[in-house]
């Protein structure tokens, strides 16, 4: 079960301009190093929560016989674009709607297969949208919190700790999915 960013964010939860001043940065000098960190950042805090947060274009790609119940692994998504069968010649076509049922909830993606499961050698390809929203605002302050901690980290260490601090981590907590 592969996923593929299709489309990037159009911007960073972040602007440089206001990580400079969280940094106390008078100059732009260090502005491309800030824009790489800010972008580093947010690609940790995505992974380690199983989130994304601008809003973002998904391909996921489940292999033969899925279980009948898929659960995106990704949050918040907020449409899903398409429900595709794929040949073993990695050809597509239409998966009929009324083979499963789709459902979003407080952004977590579910999709129950009806009826016979894909045949042997097929795959099903979900395109998806998710992400908070298209402007850095509709990130949760939390988040934008613990990127800019973390970018702060990694800019003051330049290098020789690679690991969040403890502070980002407990702003981050609250968002870990939890299997009961």
């Amino acid at each position: 079960m592969a996923l593929t960013l299709e489309t990037a964010p159009a911007m960073e939860p972040i602007a440089i301009a206001d990580m400079r001043g969280y940094l106390r940065l008078d100059g732009i000098a260090e502005d491309n190093l800030i824009a790489s960190l800010i972008t580093a950042a947010r690609l940790h805090v995505e992974a380690r929560i199983g989130r994304v947060f601008i809003t973002q274009k998904w391909r996921w790609d489940v292999e033969s016989c899925p279980p009948s119940r898929l659960e995106i692994p990704l949050m918040p998504v907020s449409i899903i674009d398409s429900v595709k069968l794929v040949a073993p010649d990695d050809s597509e076509s239409l998966f009929a709607a009324e083979r499963y049922a789709a459902r979003i909830l407080a952004g977590k993606a579910r999709i129950n297969l009806v009826g016979a499961p894909p045949a042997s050698g097929e795959a099903l390809r979900i395109r998806f949208t998710a992400g908070y929203g298209d402007s850095a605002d509709k990130t949760p302050d939390t988040i934008r919190e613990a990127i800019r901690q973390l970018v702060a980290h990694w800019f003051e260490t330049r290098g020789v700790s690679a690991e969040a601090p403890p502070s980002v981590e407990a702003l981050l907590a609250s968002y870990k999915s939890v299997r009961l």
